[in-house]
C-alpha cells in the first residue's frame, strides 16, 4: 500500500492508497505531485499518480524549503526523525474550539471555490509527532526494484505525466535532445538512473550534476539488443560471426556424408589426422572442404 507522509516538529500527517494494487514483476510509474497555493490562504494539494491516472488528491501540509536539506533518502529507511513525543495536555474550551477550526482545512475558503477534480479527496490521518513508529512500524527499505528516479522543482500537469508514464522504464531525460520530454530536463532538480551507477555512486543526470548520491543497494541493469550489438561493433561485427556458423555447419555435413562413403570400420579410430580430398566436388571450392580420416595401406589392402 502507497502511504505519503510528512512530519513537521509537531504533527505526522499521512495520505494512504489502499485501493491501486501494485503487481509484483511488473514495472510501474507513479508520480507524488505537490502544488502549492495561489493565494495566500490557499492550501497545498497533494496528487498521486499511478500510471500515468491520477487516483487522489488531498490538502496535505507540504513542509517548509526555506531552510537548505542535509539529508534525502530514495528507498531507504533513513535517519530517525529528530522529533520527540508529544504529550496531549489539558486543553481548556476555547483551546479546543480553536484546534477543531484549524484540523478543518478541506472547508476552508479558497479550498470551497477550487476547480473540481476527477479523483476523489482523500482523507488526511493526523497523529502527534514522534508516535509513527507505534502507527505505521519501524521504517525499513524498499523491498523490490527501483528504475529511474525524477525530483522537479515545479509541479508537473497531467500531460506531462502521461508522456512519462508513456516514455517507459528504460527513458533517460536528459541525454535525449531531440525526445518529446526534452523541456522537462530544465526542471529537474536531480535524477537518478541505474545505468549511471558505478562502485554504488549514482551520477545525477540533471543538468546542473549537483547531487551525486550513494547506493547502499544492489544494481542490476537489463540492457537492449541491439544496445548490445552497439557495443560490440554493430552489425559489420556481427555478419562475420554469421558467417562463420554457417561455415562451421557445412563443415560437420560434409564431414557426415564422407564418413558415409568411406565406411564405419575405417573410421573407427579416434585421433587420427585427415587429409582433405574434394569427393567430386570442385577444385575451387575451398570454404566447405570434405574431411576424411587417413588410414594405413593395410587397412585397406588385405594380406
Amino acid at each position: 500500500m502507497l502511504v505519503v507522509a510528512v512530519c513537521t516538529k509537531k504533527e505526522y500527517m499521512t495520505v494512504a492508497l489502499p485501493e491501486v494494487c501494485f503487481t509484483d514483476s511488473q514495472w510501474h510509474c507513479v508520480d507524488i505531485v505537490h502544488t502549492a497555493g495561489r493565494r495566500y490562504f490557499g492550501q497545498t494539494v497533494l496528487s498521486i499518480y499511478t500510471d500515468g491516472c491520477l487516483y487522489k488528491t488531498a490538502q496535505l501540509r507540504f513542509p517548509s524549503l526555506t531552510e537548505p536539506y542535509t539529508y534525502c533518502g530514495i528507498g531507504s529507511a533513513g535517519h530517525r526523525t529528530s522529533t520527540t513525543v508529544v504529550t496531549p495536555t489539558p486543553q481548556s474550551a476555547e483551546t479546543v474550539m480553536v484546534s477543531r477550526g484549524s484540523l478543518a482545512r478541506s472547508l476552508s475558503f479558497p479550498a470551497a471555490l477550487a476547480a473540481p477534480t476527477l479523483a476523489p479527496e482523500a482523507i488526511v490521518n493526523t497523529i502527534p509527532a514522534g508516535t509513527q513508529d507505534a502507527e505505521w512500524g519501524s521504517p525499513t527499505s524498499l523491498e523490490g526494484q527501483l528504475g529511474d528516479v525524477s525530483v522537479f522543482h515545479e509541479a508537473l500537469q497531467p500531460p506531462q505525466l502521461r508522456v512519462l508514464h508513456a516514455a517507459g522504464p528504460n527513458n533517460v531525460l536528459c541525454i535525449k535532445p531531440d525526445g518529446e520530454l526534452w523541456d522537462l530536463s530544465y526542471k529537474l532538480l536531480l535524477h537518478y538512473t541505474p545505468r549511471a551507477c558505478n562502485n554504488h555512486m549514482c551520477l545525477d543526470l540533471s543538468p546542473k550534476h549537483l547531487y551525486d548520491g550513494r547506493l547502499t543497494g544492489h544494481s542490476t541493469i537489463n540492457w537492449d539488443v541491439k544496445d548490445g550489438l552497439g557495443c560490440v561493433g554493430g552489425m559489420a561485427a556481427l555478419l562475420p560471426l554469421l558467417e562463420q556458423v554457417v561455415t562451421g555447419g557445412e563443415e560437420r555435413e560434409a564431414s557426415a556424408e564422407s564418413t558415409e562413403l568411406v565406411g564405419p570400420e575405417l573410421t573407427a579410430r579416434q585421433n587420427i589426422p585427415g587429409m582433405q580430398l574434394p569427393l567430386g566436388k570442385s577444385s575451387g571450392n575451398a570454404r566447405s572442404p570434405w574431411r576424411v580420416p587417413s588410414v594405413s595401406p593395410a587397412g585397406v589392402f588385405p594380406p
